[in-house]
């Protein structure tokens, strides 16, 4: 019979206290995501991105937020040359 590995006491206590330190900040960010999900349903120009697969919210307010005035784009091919996306 083979014994499973099992962590030492004193790591699984190291761990636990880093587990307890995630869990708040795992929340915040949970509140973070649907604030800004919120804001790209009212938004919009977030609205609009987020329509183009593969956009979520966040990616969608983050353009937006970043963005100029889309008019001072000749083409959305020079906009996105400006976002430097790929």
């Amino acid at each position: 019979m083979t014994k499973k590995p099992t962590l030492p006491a004193h790591a699984r206590i190291a761990l636990a206290v880093l587990v307890s330190q995630l869990k708040p900040l795992d929340r915040k960010v949970e509140a973070i995501e649907r604030e800004l999900a919120e804001i790209q349903q009212v938004n919009p120009m977030a609205k609009l991105l987020s329509s183009i697969p593969g956009i979520g919210p966040i990616t969608a307010t983050a353009l937006a937020a970043t963005t100029p005035d889309a008019t001072m784009f000749r083409s959305g091919r020079n906009w996105v040359a400006s976002t430097h996306i790929r």
